[in-house]
């Protein structure tokens, strides 16, 4: 397992095992799951996806929202306990940010170094290798994600 430079991108959540199996199950758990601050995540996800798609990189699905109701962005990453198709492209992983919509192009330029992130073959290949949730957090967010997780 490796620790690798994030490029000033932490994940709020990271998630293991989940099981879906369409783009509309996956914009019901994260609202389920992120709903930030009582703001359902739902529409704005299936809104954004509808006017700008998403992105696939390397298994990986990115996906994004933007939404008045936020006041900080959040990122969050799931690894799938079964792979699904999206256009014919498989999916182990998917990675999704919350920003607030007043960020404006800030948000562009972290979508886009989120998606830079996910190209690293080596990374892709220690996510769907590493054991444990708890690995999936260093490896996403390095070797105090789990000492910042006691402390939150």
């Amino acid at each position: 397992m490796h620790l690798y430079k994030t490029q000033n991108i932490f994940f709020d959540g990271v998630f293991d095992q989940i099981s879906l199996k369409s783009l509309d199950d996956v914009f019901r758990t994260f609202d389920r799951k992120m709903s930030v601050h009582n703001a359902p995540i739902y529409q704005d996800l299936k809104k954004e996806h509808a006017q700008h798609g998403f992105s696939i990189v390397e298994g990986v699905l990115v996906c994004h929202a933007q939404s008045n109701a936020l006041s900080s962005r959040q990122t969050f990453f799931m690894r799938l306990n079964q792979v699904f198709s999206v256009n014919g492209h498989p999916i182990h992983f998917i990675a999704c940010t919350l920003s607030p919509a007043r960020l404006g192009i800030l948000n562009l330029r972290y979508l886009s170094r989120l998606t830079r992130f996910f190209k690293n073959k080596s990374l892709i290949e220690d996510l769907e290798s590493v054991e444990s949730l708890d690995g999936l957090k260093i490896i996403l967010n390095g070797e105090d994600a789990l000492v910042r997780d006691l402390v939150a």
